[in-house]
């Protein structure tokens, strides 16, 4: 019987390369002008009107756009004549409104008809013009890429991702990595530039106890350390856009609307609202829109515009680094608002600790850094309250304020809390490890205070003189006569039976050693991933430990019983003194006292 199955769907190339989404800003922009082009262009959002036309209109430091042009150029090269010495993943990551996506398709513009010209012909004339192809977030991402791999030849085209799969979904974020890996690690050569642009943020989780991407959206805990690290990934980091380029551009948006704003009676103030509008926020799309709205309305200021989305460095490095011409206490209001998430993981003031020595290149006065860990102390003290993190803040950066920059700041360390985390769970499986050995072949119990006490040093180092004189005393009976070896084994029993394959004759959690810094974020999954990695190797060996443990306990119970067994019945009525005295002493009986011993002799009782 013949089923009918369903049509499969089929994909062409041309199909592929004209999906392109409509909802990252850059795509927004194109469909915008030109649904535009039939209304009254007054009603036209300046951000569409204005964008980009050519790569020199760019809002990107000139330093930056070399960067990415040389990086993508490589890749470009690498996929046109087949080798694989340039990158194969490009990552862009930055707040929003810092020109990524805008500088991606600007370079494509240029670049891709250039190498996809060289020595090919078009199959398509409509593929003219289609220099990105874009993942869109309704597909499927690894069916994305593996159609994403022929676009090069005459097909040649960057492929963009901006919006991700819903990568807040375990399952959906680990395929989405693992896509990822395969693609770096693929043996085909010449595939087609991948440029990533995520666009970090803080989603204001205020119960946070780590870094994830359910409170931080960032490339740490998007991608992972084993996709960051990867040789054939090349990551730029855009910052937002520097006051002075955001000025340039807003000045530039007055000049071509200078009738608007000499109608509207706003020209002689737009230098005031420029200055504004550049000091507090990096986002050049939403500057243009606020001005847009002051230069078409009846109010004299600008609105709020969206604040800059600060990472945990970023955070910390305004807390210790900030510039000085604004007020402390506005700044601190602000972060206290507007980086919750960062604030209330403890993580902050640890990472407030770990960085505070950096600052002026560590020459900090001694009074300054008394007052500054008895600040931290006393806000660790008080708890995890708004309060008590705002009082770290301002006493922190009160006392730095107050020190005289003379030396160059080094860069912020991730605190090394969560190694510290990963050692005591190490220290956990290894105390039950020491524990079971102690139980099950020595008969004793220790408790887990003894065992931070006492056996982290002085049992494994009895333990380990032991196993010296066991292969001594082997050694030694090795060249006695076969008469002589069984005397002295007989003779040296105890110190034989150490089993250097059962007793632990380390020290419990390995020698004390020091936890190097660490400048990368490190995210819950990196933490889980590295941690569940070393601490099922030892639970592995601890349980593999503790079956020889049980097997021997067994055989050393069967071993009792039949002793027990041979033994002849004693008569409880021919129990000598010691045993009578003892029971005397268990039943709290009173001993009969002669009344004929002198007070001497009672005394001595």
């Amino acid at each position: 019987m013949v089923k009918n199955k369903p049509p499969a769907i089929q994909r062409s190339i041309s199909e592929l390369s004209s999906r392109i989404s409509s909802i990252s800003p850059s795509k927004r922009i194109i469909q915008e002008r030109e649904e535009s082009n039939n209304q009254n262009g007054v009603d036209e959002p300046w951000y569409v009107k204005y964008a980009p036309k050519k790569l020199e209109e760019v809002a990107i430091h000139k330093k930056k756009l070399q960067d990415v042009c040389q990086i993508l150029e490589s890749m470009l090269k690498s996929s046109t004549y087949g080798i694989d010495d340039g990158p194969r993943i490009l990552l862009m990551t930055g707040p929003s409104g810092c020109s990524k996506s805008t500088t991606t398709y600007k370079l494509a513009e240029e670049l891709v008809p250039k190498y996809r010209g060289s020595g090919f012909q078009m199959l398509r004339s409509d593929r003219k013009g289609s220099h990105v192809v874009e993942f869109v977030e309704t597909d499927n991402f690894q069916e994305f890429l593996v159609e994403a791999k022929y676009l090069r030849g005459p097909n040649l085209s960057v492929v963009l991702i901006e919006d991700l799969p819903n990568i807040f979904h375990t399952d959906t974020r680990h395929a989405f990595q693992k896509s990822l890996l395969e693609w770096l690690y693929s043996p085909e050569v010449g595939s087609p530039p991948l440029v990533i642009c995520i666009t970090e943020c803080s989603l204001g989780n205020e119960n946070s106890q780590g870094f994830g991407v359910d409170y931080n959206f960032t490339a740490e805990s998007v991608l992972g350390r084993e996709i960051l690290a990867h040789p054939k990934l090349a990551r730029i980091k855009f910052n937002p856009i520097n006051t002075t380029l955001m000025k340039k551009h807003l000045r530039s948006k007055c000049q071509e609307n200078r009738k608007l704003l000499i109608q509207n009676g706003k020209w002689n103030s737009k230098d005031l609202v420029i200055d504004q509008l550049a000091s507090t926020t990096g986002d050049i799309r939403s500057a243009i829109a606020n001005l847009q709205y002051w230069a078409t309305s009846s109010v004299e200021v600008p609105l709020d515009t969206r604040e800059e989305s600060l990472t945990y460095f970023h955070t910390i490095g305004k807390i210790l680094h900030g510039s000085r011409e604004c007020d402390d206490n506005e700044m601190i209001n602000q972060l206290t608002f507007n980086s919750k998430s960062h604030l209330a993981n403890d993580n902050f003031r640890l990472g407030l600790l770990e960085n505070y020595s950096l600052v002026n290149g560590g020459q900090v006065p001694l009074s300054n850094v008394c007052e500054i860990v008895d600040s931290l102390s006393q806000s660790d003290s008080m708890g995890m309250n708004s309060e008590s993190i705002e009082f770290a803040l301002r006493k922190v950066r009160n006392q730095l304020g107050s020190v005289t920059k003379t030396h160059t700041s080094n860069k912020a360390n991730f605190p090394r809390e969560w190694k510290i985390r990963q050692l005591q769970l190490e220290f956990q499986v290894d105390s039950e490890d020491y524990t079971n050995v102690d139980f099950y072949k020595y008969h004793q119990v220790r408790t887990k205070r003894d065992l931070q006490l006492y056996y982290t040093h002085y049992g494994p180092l009895i333990r380990s003189r032991r196993n010296y004189k066991r292969n001594s005393l082997n050694y030694y009976i090795e060249n006695l006569n076969p008469n002589a070896q069984s005397v002295v084994t007989s003779q040296n029993m105890d110190v034989l039976q150490v089993d250097p394959n059962i007793d632990h004759l380390e020290r419990i959690g390995g020698p004390i050693k020091s936890v190097e810094e660490q400048q990368e974020l490190v995210t819950n999954d990196d933490s889980e991933n590295w941690r569940k990695n070393s601490l099922d190797q030892m639970k592995q060996k601890r349980d593999h430990k503790l079956s020889q443990l049980l097997a021997l306990h067994t055989e050393n119970e069967a071993e009792e019983e039949m002793e027990d067994f041979d033994e002849p019945i004693v008569d409880s009525e021919a129990e000598d003194d010691d045993d009578s005295s003892l029971y005397d002493l268990l039943s709290q009986r009173h001993p009969e006292i002669n009344e004929s011993l002198s007070d001497s002799d009672l005394e001595d009782l």
